[in-house]
């Protein structure tokens, strides 16, 4: 009987233990851009690079690339863990940090990263 009403059960506990296992991974981030005042950057290009190839040259491998909204914001996924080199363009602005920042994707956790500019 106590066999049975095991082999009866063994179903629904996989099936509960697949649903546990198919919780949401993506890694993902999101970038703002702020100038010297606090106020949101529209239009900056936000770039993610995977690698350095030197600090003459500058970053290579670009991952991907996008513009920040009226926000001065900007989001990415990522499928794995991954950190990734962040730098932005925006004519007339400079970062006041330097060229380059990291940005680290953990699974299933939103990163933050703000990014300040000088005229």
């Amino acid at each position: 009987m106590k066999q049975r009403l095991f082999y009866s059960l063994l179903p629904f506990s996989l099936l509960i233990s697949m649903a546990s296992c198919q919780k949401d991974k993506t890694c993902s981030a999101s970038v703002f851009i702020i100038d010297e005042n606090g106020s949101p950057v529209t239009g900056a290009k936000v770039l993610l690079y995977s690698d350095i190839v030197s600090p003459v040259s500058g970053p290579s491998l670009i991952e991907e690339e996008k513009t920040t909204n009226k926000d001065g914001r900007v989001d990415f996924e990522q499928e794995l863990p991954n950190i990734l080199f962040v730098k932005v363009e925006k004519a007339g602005l400079n970062p006041i940090q330097g060229e380059l920042e990291t940005i680290k994707f953990e699974e299933s956790k939103r990163s933050f990263v703000t990014i300040e500019m000088k005229h």
